[in-house]
């Protein structure tokens, strides 16, 4: 009745969702452009050069 009202379980689950990184888009194609990678030592070498990158940005 134009009073607030608290969220309920349908808007702390989408909340969590949409703060979980594994939802999101730009993650799915990363993983998906990753797996396409047919040479095991290409895909290593990328994953290192990520791990590289997030450390050095701080993440």
């Amino acid at each position: 009745k134009g009073g607030k009202t608290t969220p309920g379980l349908a808007e702390r689950i989408q909340e969590e969702f949409s703060a979980d990184p594994l939802a999101k888009r730009e993650t799915l194609e990363l993983v998906r452009a990753y797996y396409r990678i047919k040479e095991p030592n290409v895909r290593k070498r990328l994953f290192d050069l990520a791990k590289s990158l997030a450390s050095a940005s701080g993440s």
